[in-house]
C-alpha cells in the first residue's frame, strides 16, 4: 500500500498533551497509511518533530504555516491537536478552508464536524 503523504496540524502542541495526535504520528511515523512530511507548529519551527516529541530524530520537519508546510508536497491535511471543547479555533479555520480548496484531503478529530460548517462545504 502506497501511504499517503500528510502534514499535520498541531499549532502550539507539539510534544504537548493536546498534541497527542500529532506526537502519536510522529512516534510511529505515521503508521502504515500516512508518510509525515512535516508538522505545523510555530512554537516549535525549525526543529525536527521527533526531537520535539522526545523520540530522537524522525526526519520530520516542524514548519511554521501551511504555506511552508505545502512546499512537501502533501496529499493530507491532518489535525493533531486537540482543543478545550474540541472546537476550531478562529485562526484555525483559514488554514482548514484553504487545505480543502487547494484539494487536500482533511482528517479531522474534533467534535467541530467540518461537514456541518458552511464555509468548509463551500470549499
Amino acid at each position: 500500500m502506497t501511504r499517503i503523504k500528510a502534514v499535520v496540524y498541531a499549532p502550539n502542541a507539539l510534544g504537548e498533551g493536546l498534541g497527542k495526535t500529532a506526537n502519536d504520528l510522529v512516534i510511529y511515523r505515521g503508521g502504515e497509511r500516512f508518510e509525515i512530511v512535516a508538522v505545523v507548529d510555530p512554537s516549535c519551527a525549525g526543529r525536527d518533530a521527533g526531537e520535539v516529541v522526545g523520540v530522537g530524530k524522525r526526519e520530520i520537519p516542524v514548519v511554521s504555516s501551511l504555506d511552508e508546510a505545502l512546499s512537501y508536497k502533501p496529499k493530507a491535511f491532518i489535525i493533531g491537536a486537540a482543543t478545550v471543547g474540541g472546537y476550531i479555533p478562529p485562526g484555525w479555520k483559514q488554514d482548514i478552508i484553504k487545505a480543502l480548496e487547494l484539494g487536500l484531503d482533511v482528517y479531522n478529530g474534533l467534535h467541530h464536524f467540518l461537514t456541518e460548517d458552511p464555509e468548509a462545504v463551500e470549499a
